[in-house]
């Protein structure tokens, strides 16, 4: 998403420098700030829940920005009159539906990490070895490889397109299938997710009794 985005900023909502900075500045503080929500909501919450979430923000916001864009809802250079003055409401939906999806994310990725450690602590309990390297270097590798195969689809999705390199111009089809790349991909990511997380077994009761045997043991 982070890679295809920049051609649908580029080329198909065709956004002013600021334009860029409203947009993607937005998500990222969306991120931010999802992500230091999960430290009061994950005392409220069990981390299978919040995870369904984020995934549920998430998804919505690639979804909600489909529907309007590909979708032929809002035209991509709409704009409201208000006092005389224009409003660009199709950039301002647009950065809302790219802070859903960001803020999404700051509610996954965090929760998810955390996850790992429960893992790695009812391991402890059970086993009494304590594996916190391997699974450091587990979850490592394959953040890295999920990287190269992000941007292995990313050259993928881009040639779909028909992205032309270093073109000043693209075609109509291809910006229309980059944008609805862009708003789809992470939907699709998210639903992958969605399975993994529905078979995580713990929850705050069991994490509670772990977290008891453990401080015995040490």
């Amino acid at each position: 998403v982070s890679q295809i985005q920049m051609f649908t900023y580029v080329f198909y909502m065709e956004f002013t420098d600021l334009q860029k900075t409203f947009v993607h500045g937005g998500g990222m503080i969306a991120t931010a700030l999802a992500s230091l929500s999960v430290v009061k909501l994950i005392k409220r919450f069990d981390k299978k829940a919040l995870a369904y979430l984020g995934i549920a923000i998430s998804m919505f916001g690639g979804l909600f920005l489909f529907a309007l864009f590909s979708g032929g809802l809002v035209a991509r250079d709409a704009v409201w009159m208000v006092a005389g003055n224009e409003v660009p409401i199709a950039v301002i939906l647009f950065g809302i539906g790219q802070a859903l999806w960001w803020g999404g994310t700051g509610i996954v990725v965090p929760t998810s990490v955390s996850m790992i450690a429960d893992d790695s602590a009812a391991h402890y309990a059970e086993s009494g070895q304590l594996k916190d390297g391997s699974y450091s270097a587990i979850f490592g590798f394959i953040l890295k490889l999920g990287s190269a195969v992000g941007l292995l689809i990313t050259g993928w999705l881009v040639d779909w397109a028909g992205i032309i390199s270093q073109a000043e111009s693209q075609t109509l089809e291809a910006i229309n299938r980059i944008a609805a790349a862009t708003f789809l991909s992470g939907p699709a990511v998210m639903i992958l997710a969605l399975l993994v997380v529905s078979r995580y077994p713990l929850n705050r009761a069991f994490m509670t009794e772990i977290d008891s045997q453990n401080q015995k043991k040490d």
